[in-house]
């Protein structure tokens, strides 16, 4: 290999190693903000009253919007004409 390859491998290195500990530190602070967060904010966490053991499989299957999707329905498209001359 000539010089220029250990130089591209050494930038992709560099480059490797930029981006993961940016990923980390921003891992990081993430945490220490969301700790910081839970602390100043503590209050208690209110669970609506539908929950989802209260409601049926009947009312699931109604309000599903997977129901109709395009799998079971395809969408039906307008032919295309057109008239290009004489070529």
């Amino acid at each position: 290999m000539a010089t220029k390859d250990y130089v591209y491998l050494a930038l992709i290195a560099c480059a490797a190693i930029v981006f993961y500990a940016h990923g980390f530190y921003a891992g990081l602070s993430r945490r220490k903000n969301s700790k910081r967060e839970a602390k100043t904010h503590s209050s208690p966490v209110l669970l609506p009253e539908a929950s989802i053991f209260t409601i049926t499989v009947d009312d699931m299957v109604d309000n599903c919007p997977a129901t109709h999707n395009r799998l079971h329905e395809p969408e039906v498209r307008p032919s295309i004409q057109c008239v290009f001359g004489h070529n």
